[in-house]
């Protein structure tokens, strides 16, 4: 993901990859949109994940992901909130941190897209 984030111009700041979803924080291209990003991260981690997947049950990613700006102020903070994920996800399942992190930032979203992925998620336990 990394070298995905360079190849476009992207500046890494903090990354957390979560069984049922990744937090990625960069510094944003003058050059690539973010839609550009987003999609050749999912080709990319598609292929290497499907390398460790059962074929039988392919590692697909959804089509949809949330994108949130950000000011140089709360960097620092979102790189620990970040980093603390483990610990975070104690306490809050994918569904209520997606839901706590689109009410603080008032974010306006269609429940119709919260219906439709979440339902997608499926982790299996070792």
């Amino acid at each position: 993901m990394v070298n995905v984030c360079k190849k476009h111009g992207f500046k890494k700041i903090e990354i957390y990859c979560n069984p049922d979803h990744v937090h990625l924080l960069v510094q944003n291209s003058p050059t690539t949109a973010i839609s550009t990003l987003i999609q050749d991260l999912k080709v990319k981690s598609n292929l290497v994940m499907n390398r460790y997947t059962d074929p039988r049950r392919p590692f697909k990613w959804q089509r949809e992901y949330a994108v949130h700006g950000y000011t140089a102020q709360h960097i620092a903070r979102i790189a620990e909130y970040i980093r603390n994920q483990p610990e975070h996800h104690k306490t809050y399942t994918f569904e209520e941190e997606l839901r706590l992190i689109l009410g603080q930032t008032e974010t306006e979203y269609n429940e119709e897209y919260l219906t439709h992925i979440l339902p997608e998620i499926e982790i299996e336990s070792e």
